[in-house]
Protein backbone atom coordinates (compact mmCIF):
# COMPACT_ATOMS: atom_id res chain seq x y z
CA UNK A 1 0.00 0.00 0.00
CA UNK A 2 1.07 3.54 -0.66
CA UNK A 3 -0.88 6.17 1.25
CA UNK A 4 -0.66 9.91 1.92
CA UNK A 5 2.19 10.54 -0.51
CA UNK A 6 3.25 12.62 -3.49
CA UNK A 7 5.10 11.17 -6.48
CA UNK A 8 6.83 13.62 -8.83
CA UNK A 9 8.19 12.49 -12.17
CA UNK A 10 10.31 15.48 -13.19
CA UNK A 11 10.80 19.07 -12.09
CA UNK A 12 12.04 22.07 -14.03
CA UNK A 13 15.06 22.54 -11.76
CA UNK A 14 15.84 18.87 -11.19
CA UNK A 15 15.31 16.80 -14.34
CA UNK A 16 16.82 13.36 -14.48
CA UNK A 17 20.34 13.42 -15.92
CA UNK A 18 19.57 10.52 -18.27
CA UNK A 19 16.90 11.60 -20.76
CA UNK A 20 16.41 8.01 -21.98
CA UNK A 21 14.15 7.57 -18.95
CA UNK A 22 11.64 9.81 -20.74
CA UNK A 23 12.13 8.70 -24.32
CA UNK A 24 12.21 4.92 -23.87
CA UNK A 25 8.51 3.96 -23.95
CA UNK A 26 6.98 3.34 -20.55
CA UNK A 27 10.31 3.14 -18.73
CA UNK A 28 9.38 5.63 -15.99
CA UNK A 29 6.31 4.94 -13.84
CA UNK A 30 4.82 6.36 -10.66
CA UNK A 31 3.52 2.94 -9.53
CA UNK A 32 4.54 -0.57 -10.53
CA UNK A 33 2.65 -3.37 -8.83
CA UNK A 34 3.90 -6.80 -7.84
CA UNK A 35 3.07 -9.99 -9.74
CA UNK A 36 0.16 -10.97 -7.53
CA UNK A 37 -1.87 -9.96 -4.57
CA UNK A 38 -3.97 -6.91 -3.84
CA UNK A 39 -2.34 -3.48 -3.93
CA UNK A 40 -3.79 -0.16 -2.81
CA UNK A 41 -2.84 3.43 -3.61
CA UNK A 42 -4.72 5.95 -1.47
CA UNK A 43 -4.46 9.74 -1.18
CA UNK A 44 -1.51 10.04 -3.56
CA UNK A 45 -0.66 12.98 -5.80
CA UNK A 46 1.05 12.13 -9.09
CA UNK A 47 2.63 15.08 -10.89
CA UNK A 48 4.77 15.83 -13.94
CA UNK A 49 4.83 12.58 -15.88
CA UNK A 50 6.02 13.40 -19.42
CA UNK A 51 5.38 11.67 -22.72
CA UNK A 52 6.97 8.21 -22.65
CA UNK A 53 6.17 7.63 -18.97
CA UNK A 54 3.22 5.87 -17.34
CA UNK A 55 1.35 6.48 -14.08
CA UNK A 56 0.40 2.87 -13.24
CA UNK A 57 2.26 -0.15 -14.58
CA UNK A 58 0.99 -3.54 -13.43
CA UNK A 59 2.68 -6.84 -12.75
CA UNK A 60 6.45 -6.41 -12.47
CA UNK A 61 8.36 -9.10 -14.44
CA UNK A 62 5.17 -10.61 -15.88
CA UNK A 63 6.73 -10.43 -19.33
CA UNK A 64 9.64 -12.62 -18.14
CA UNK A 65 8.86 -16.30 -18.81
CA UNK A 66 11.29 -17.43 -16.10
CA UNK A 67 9.27 -15.49 -13.52
CA UNK A 68 5.83 -16.37 -14.83
CA UNK A 69 2.91 -15.91 -12.47
CA UNK A 70 -0.52 -17.34 -13.17
CA UNK A 71 -2.22 -14.62 -11.19
CA UNK A 72 -3.16 -11.04 -11.82
CA UNK A 73 -3.54 -8.11 -9.51
CA UNK A 74 -6.48 -6.54 -7.79
CA UNK A 75 -5.43 -2.90 -7.59
CA UNK A 76 -7.44 -0.47 -5.49
CA UNK A 77 -7.09 3.29 -5.96
CA UNK A 78 -8.78 6.25 -4.32
CA UNK A 79 -8.14 9.93 -3.67
CA UNK A 80 -5.60 10.21 -6.51
CA UNK A 81 -4.63 13.65 -7.77
CA UNK A 82 -3.20 13.74 -11.28
CA UNK A 83 -1.34 16.86 -12.34
CA UNK A 84 0.50 17.54 -15.58
CA UNK A 85 0.42 13.98 -16.95
CA UNK A 86 1.19 13.82 -20.67
CA UNK A 87 2.37 10.21 -20.61
CA UNK A 88 0.20 7.10 -20.36
CA UNK A 89 -2.05 6.39 -17.42
CA UNK A 90 -1.98 2.59 -17.50
CA UNK A 91 0.16 -0.21 -18.91
CA UNK A 92 -0.56 -3.86 -18.12
CA UNK A 93 2.52 -6.07 -18.40
CA UNK A 94 2.14 -9.67 -19.57
CA UNK A 95 -1.24 -11.30 -20.06
CA UNK A 96 -3.29 -8.29 -18.86
CA UNK A 97 -5.26 -10.09 -16.16
CA UNK A 98 -5.28 -7.15 -13.76
CA UNK A 99 -8.32 -5.23 -12.53
CA UNK A 100 -7.96 -1.68 -11.25
CA UNK A 101 -10.81 -0.79 -8.90
CA UNK A 102 -11.26 2.97 -8.79
CA UNK A 103 -13.08 3.38 -5.49
CA UNK A 104 -14.00 7.05 -5.91
CA UNK A 105 -13.54 7.91 -9.60
CA UNK A 106 -10.38 9.96 -9.00
CA UNK A 107 -8.20 7.89 -11.37
CA UNK A 108 -10.79 7.17 -14.03
CA UNK A 109 -11.83 10.82 -14.41
CA UNK A 110 -8.96 11.08 -16.93
CA UNK A 111 -10.24 7.98 -18.78
CA UNK A 112 -12.84 9.74 -20.90
CA UNK A 113 -13.60 12.96 -19.04
CA UNK A 114 -16.70 11.48 -17.39
CA UNK A 115 -17.12 11.86 -13.63
CA UNK A 116 -18.01 8.61 -11.92
CA UNK A 117 -18.32 7.54 -8.32
CA UNK A 118 -16.54 4.18 -8.76
CA UNK A 119 -15.83 1.40 -11.23
CA UNK A 120 -13.28 -1.04 -12.61
CA UNK A 121 -10.64 -0.71 -15.31
CA UNK A 122 -9.69 -3.91 -17.08
CA UNK A 123 -8.14 -5.03 -20.32
CA UNK A 124 -10.33 -4.81 -23.42
CA UNK A 125 -12.22 -8.09 -23.23
CA UNK A 126 -14.68 -8.27 -26.16
CA UNK A 127 -17.18 -10.40 -24.23
CA UNK A 128 -17.46 -7.63 -21.61
CA UNK A 129 -17.23 -4.56 -23.83
CA UNK A 130 -19.43 -5.70 -26.73
CA UNK A 131 -22.24 -6.81 -24.42
CA UNK A 132 -22.00 -3.59 -22.36
CA UNK A 133 -20.72 -0.79 -24.63
CA UNK A 134 -22.34 2.07 -22.70
CA UNK A 135 -21.48 0.70 -19.25
CA UNK A 136 -17.91 -0.33 -20.25
CA UNK A 137 -16.64 2.24 -22.77
CA UNK A 138 -13.18 2.63 -24.28
CA UNK A 139 -10.98 5.53 -23.23
CA UNK A 140 -10.98 8.76 -25.21
CA UNK A 141 -7.33 7.99 -26.06
CA UNK A 142 -7.09 4.17 -25.81
CA UNK A 143 -3.31 4.04 -26.25
CA UNK A 144 -2.79 6.07 -23.04
CA UNK A 145 -4.82 3.43 -21.16
CA UNK A 146 -3.33 0.30 -22.80
CA UNK A 147 -6.61 -0.16 -24.72
CA UNK A 148 -8.47 -0.85 -21.47
CA UNK A 149 -12.18 -0.42 -20.78
CA UNK A 150 -13.80 1.19 -17.76
CA UNK A 151 -16.92 -0.46 -16.35
CA UNK A 152 -18.98 1.72 -14.06
CA UNK A 153 -20.31 0.51 -10.72
CA UNK A 154 -23.50 -0.89 -12.28
CA UNK A 155 -21.46 -3.85 -13.60
CA UNK A 156 -19.31 -6.00 -11.32
CA UNK A 157 -15.92 -6.98 -12.75
CA UNK A 158 -13.83 -9.63 -10.98
CA UNK A 159 -10.80 -11.70 -11.83
CA UNK A 160 -11.60 -15.41 -12.00
CA UNK A 161 -8.89 -18.05 -11.91
CA UNK A 162 -9.22 -21.78 -12.43
CA UNK A 163 -6.57 -24.20 -11.18
CA UNK A 164 -6.21 -27.96 -11.52
CA UNK A 165 -8.95 -28.21 -14.12
CA UNK A 166 -9.67 -31.86 -14.87
CA UNK A 167 -11.45 -33.13 -17.95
Amino acid sequence: MLRNSVVVGVTATNPHHNSINYTKPLSMSAFWTGRSGPTKFSNVGIHNYPTGSVVLKTCVECDNQLKFSNRGNDIYVDQLTLGNVSGSYLFMVGLKRDVVYDLDGSFSSAFDGTSRSAGAITSYWPHIHLDNPTVCPNATTPSRWDNAIFCDSSLTVRRVMFTNVIR
